[in-house]
């Protein structure tokens, strides 16, 4: 869920260390379910940002038991951009 960065966040969260992720979302049912899930996971959604401008993209992966084959569709194929000034600058340093 969330990709990379909250991955690692998730994994410090749970070895008992603060964790948060500067990121955005889209204001829609997957944007909330990424905030709610980062909560519960114990990762601080202080620095996502929630924007009516674009969907969150969504992406599923799915993995099939007899071979290596991987289907990857991705749902909402609009990337967030994001830019250093929308967070507070002291949560980048």
């Amino acid at each position: 869920m969330g990709g990379s960065p909250t991955n690692v966040a998730v994994a410090a969260a749970r070895l008992g260390h603060s964790a948060a992720v500067l990121t955005g979302v889209g204001d829609d049912s997957f944007g909330r379910f990424v905030r709610r899930e980062m909560v519960r996971l114990g990762v601080t959604d202080e620095f996502v940002i929630t924007t009516a401008d674009f969907a969150t993209p969504v992406t599923f992966v799915r993995f099939f038991r007899r071979t290596i084959f991987r289907c990857i569709s991705t749902v909402s194929p609009v990337l967030l951009t994001c830019s250093f000034g929308s967070w507070d600058q002291q949560a980048v340093r």
